[in-house]
């Protein structure tokens, strides 16, 4: 198997140093997919960037209708929260890119073969990544394919108080409490639902991970809600900052809400470039669970971050949607236990704010901290595009 190995400082260094042999290799064993790489640690004071080298390898025909830099889509989870990025490689300047040549528009049949490629891409300016400490699992998906994942310590290790094992016992007494996200989508009738179905639920795993079902094919009628349904149950490892607990009589360190009139020392336009700050502060602050916010599902006992990539095949652009799903199972928010089963019923044709998958085939992705399930595959299919006869 293909593997990309390079010594921490090479990715800042000389990332492509190895770029030959690497094609030559994906060439002679015929590797089709996608294969990256990037520094098991970095230290914010150090660095700057976070290199992600890329090999991609695809037949000629699949390489012709399909670019990288298009179709490519890099998630990265945060270990210690649940909390996700996701973003493209596209070049997007002065609005969207050239339009994808359909294969049938093709000039020419590129024919059988293979082709490869080595990228280099800055993660930490295409996901829009904060700088600060924490564990990166990363992954990235272009149509069928997912790449291997890989672990990135963010770290600050310079100076004598980040190596003070007391200091850091200090720090961590100190750390304000984290609170989940609110559930998405929000409960609706019947879909979505977080509740066990004893028909159409898949069993819960004995290991920690997911087991899915989804609908193969679907057509689009336009007499009836069509729906097309993704099953899942999970067993997943439970943070305590994902439990739900009643909200703190008294929070002084939290954000509070923006003051929109002036202070007697400010003009109109300083109240309103302050007010701009606070919200962002305080958007933030809710983003990374600082926050205490209604869940929106008074018998949910914890609220778990998963994430669903969906890719349209054979080209196209993925999309990418964190969920926020509750469970129910009766827990002891003191003495969480370290991991917690659930259900998930998501109608991929009716998710809020137009969210939606439109025609035709899909690959399909959950992810949660170091644990993924897929591809799924799906295919939407246009009620014009069902014949009326043999």
């Amino acid at each position: 198997m293909v593997e990309l190995r390079l010594e921490r400082a090479q990715f800042w260094d000389a990332p492509q140093r190895d770029e030959l042999a690497l094609l030559e290799r994906a060439a002679d064993d015929g590797f089709l997919g996608l294969r990256i790489a990037a520094p098991d640690e970095v230290d914010l004071d150090a660095r700057a960037t976070l290199p992600l080298v890329t090999l991609r390898s695809a037949s000629l025909r699949d390489a012709a209708r399909s670019a990288f830099r298009k179709d490519a889509v890099g998630v990265a989870l945060r270990l210690e929260s649940g909390e996700a990025w996701a973003g493209g490689f596209a070049r997007e300047k002065g609005g969207r890119p050239p339009p994808r040549r359909p294969a049938a528009d093709l000039d020419e049949d590129p024919g059988e073969g293979l082709t490869a490629n080595l990228y280099v891409h800055d993660l930490r300016e295409r996901l829009g990544l904060p700088w600060r400490p924490g564990t990166l699992r990363v992954t990235l998906f272009q149509g069928e394919h997912a790449s291997n994942p890989v672990t990135v310590r963010l770290v600050r290790a310079g100076g004598a108080l980040a190596r003070d094992p007391d200091v850091a016992q200090f720090l961590a007494a100190r750390r304000r409490p984290a609170y989940p996200q609110p559930v998405w989508p929000p409960i609706d009738h019947p879909y979505p639902s977080y509740e066990r179905d004893e028909e159409t639920s898949p069993p819960v795993p004995d290991a920690r991970g997911f087991a899915v079902t989804l609908d193969r094919v679907v057509e689009l009628e336009p007499r009836r809600a069509a729906r097309c349904m993704l099953r899942a149950s999970f067993r997943l490892p439970l943070l305590p900052r994902h439990v739900v607990r009643p909200a703190p009589e008294d929070d002084e360190a939290a954000p509070s809400a923006p003051r929109e009139a002036p202070t007697p020392d400010e003009t109109w336009e300083q109240a309103e470039a302050r007010e701009a700050r606070e919200a962002t502060r305080l958007a933030d602050a809710r983003a990374r669970g600082l926050v205490w916010q209604d869940v929106g599902d008074a018998g949910a006992t914890a609220v778990l971050p998963v994430v669903l990539v969906a890719c349209p095949l054979p080209a196209g652009r993925p999309q990418v949607w964190p969920l926020q799903v509750p469970v129910d199972a009766p827990l002891d928010p003191a003495a969480p236990p370290a991991e917690v089963a659930g259900h998930l019923h998501l109608d991929l044709l009716a998710l809020p704010e137009g969210r939606r998958l439109r025609g035709g085939s899909w690959a399909v992705w959950l992810l949660a901290g170091e644990h993924a399930s897929g591809p799924h595959r799906t295919a939407v299919v246009p009620s014009s595009a069902v014949g009326g006869g043999a």
